[in-house]
């Protein structure tokens, strides 16, 4: 005789969840296995990231993560997205780590459908959800700078995104010196120079008018030093901060590209 089969009907739900903002990773846990192969089954713009004691409605929902955030295919009771950069700042700076409002942890609200289980049963809206959350201790690194001539900008581009708002504090620029790496006329650190406060994964100094010109005396470029290598960019530390409040790395051997 043919076996009774009952179909699965029931609906999945999230348990928990936990954010780790070194990497933006949220790892959510469901009631049941959730199908996540492949990974367009779940749907990133279902989830919300809110402030703690925030009321769920929609103009509340501070973080809503979009389809630009990657979903790890893999079946089981976790499900793993990665939040793209702005998500992962915007959660940092309402979480209760470092650089966050200090009000209480991130929660998660994941509505109708945000994922399935292996079953096909669309999961349930539930709100609230405690994330436990991991602080971004992880120091921003130097990646590399752009030194523009004509008009003395330095762009100094790292890793993650830096806290330039407000700059002082977070923002020193003594502590950036640019380095005549071939023609014997030593380095010079840009004290004065005006930070664009913005926060961004750049740093942006606008240098004097005699730091313009000490730069082109060092440079490869016309009216240099004549020895065809261009300047390098070194940090001390504490240079910069980025949004978790972690000192950048100090660096001396960044080379600058020069426009």
């Amino acid at each position: 005789d043919a076996l009774p089969i009952s179909l699965d009907s029931v609906r999945p739900f999230s348990r928990t969840a936990t954010l780790d903002f070194n990497d933006g990773t949220l790892v959510l846990t469901g009631s049941e296995t959730i199908d996540s192969t492949p990974p367009t089954k779940v749907l990133p713009s279902r989830f919300y990231l809110l402030n703690d004691n925030t009321v769920a409605t929609t103009i509340n929902r501070v973080v809503q993560l979009d389809a630009a955030s990657p979903v790890t295919a893999l079946d089981g009771y976790t499900l793993t997205i990665t939040l793209t950069e702005p998500q992962r700042v915007q959660a940092l700076e309402i979480s209760n780590t470092p650089g966050g409002d200090g009000t209480g942890a991130v929660l998660l609200e994941t509505v109708d459908g945000a994922f399935m289980d292996v079953g096909e049963n669309p999961s349930l809206h539930i709100e609230q959800i405690p994330v436990v959350e991991t602080a971004d201790t992880t120091r921003a690194a130097l990646e590399r700078g752009v030194l523009n001539l004509n008009n003395g900008t330095l762009e100094a581009h790292f890793s993650e995104t830096m806290d330039n708002t407000p700059a002082s504090g977070k923002v020193t620029s003594s502590k950036f010196s640019l380095v005549d790496t071939g023609g014997g006329m030593g380095a010079f650190n840009l004290n004065n120079a005006q930070v664009v406060e913005v926060d961004s994964t750049v740093v942006t100094l606008y240098m004097t008018e005699l730091q313009r010109v000490k730069a082109i005396e060092r440079s490869a470029t016309p009216g240099g030093d004549g020895s065809g290598l261009p300047l390098s960019l070194q940090l001390q530390n504490g240079a910069a901060t980025d949004m978790g409040l972690n000192l950048a790395f100090p660096t001396y051997s960044t080379g600058g590209n020069l426009a």
